[in-house]
């Protein structure tokens, strides 16, 4: 799956390398654009949202699709929605809940989105989490940068934030110590990020001192 505006130079790309290697190189380009949907099983789909980056991109979003008691029709007796439901009257309405969000490369502006928003788990790259890269600079070369996401942590309700794709300037360790020292508290409980080595841990909150001492 590609966005639709790079489906054609995929496939100029992929006769290239079936002439260089000789193969059949079996594949399919599926050209997709924002809102398409793809069921993976029933009750769960993975839509397309648009990410933003300097060429065109997506996002996935990958959501569990149920059915529940309308809004309307909550609190009536058993009785009332057994004769409704007789009378071939629809009791049900489609309830979405968004898993996982994957942006892929992308800016902050992705953020705006309303399935990013909706996600329990959100996948978001960071590629610069130290204010030594300016932010202009992220959004320059269509990257995330960490003060980004502290501007917003009152808006982030997801319950989950991993975060990718971070600069090769950056260690792990350095990486680590950057958001123990940047992340503010409530944020830094839900971000884990994505390196190698031992499980993340966000640095302990201060104690409060009650004034006894």
């Amino acid at each position: 799956m590609v966005p639709a505006e790079a489906a054609e130079d995929v496939e100029a790309l992929f006769a290239v390398w079936r002439r260089l290697d000789k193969s059949a190189l079996p594949c399919r380009v599926v050209p997709i654009r924002p809102g398409d949907e793809f069921e993976l099983r029933p009750g769960w789909v993975v839509r397309a949202f648009r990410a933003v980056h300097r060429i065109p991109t997506l996002g996935y979003a990958l959501i569990r699709r149920r059915k529940r008691l309308a809004v309307a029709l909550r609190g009536r007796a058993p009785a009332e929605l057994a004769a409704r439901r007789q009378a071939g009257e629809p009791l049900d309405e489609v309830w979405e809940e968004v898993q996982v969000a994957f942006c892929g490369d992308t800016t902050a502006d992705v953020l705006r989105q309303e399935l990013v928003q909706r996600a329990r788990l959100l996948i978001l790259e960071c590629t610069f989490p130290h204010p030594e890269v300016p932010v202009d600079k992220a959004r320059r070369t269509g990257h995330v940068h960490l003060d980004e996401l502290i501007a917003r942590a009152d808006e982030l309700q997801q319950e989950r934030i991993l975060l990718t794709h971070f600069s090769s300037r950056y260690d792990a360790k350095r990486i680590r110590q950057i958001l123990r020292d940047r992340l503010p508290p409530g944020l830094a409980e839900r971000v884990v990020p994505l390196l190698p080595g031992p499980p993340w841990k966000p640095a302990p909150e201060p104690e409060v001192s009650d004034g006894s001492s």
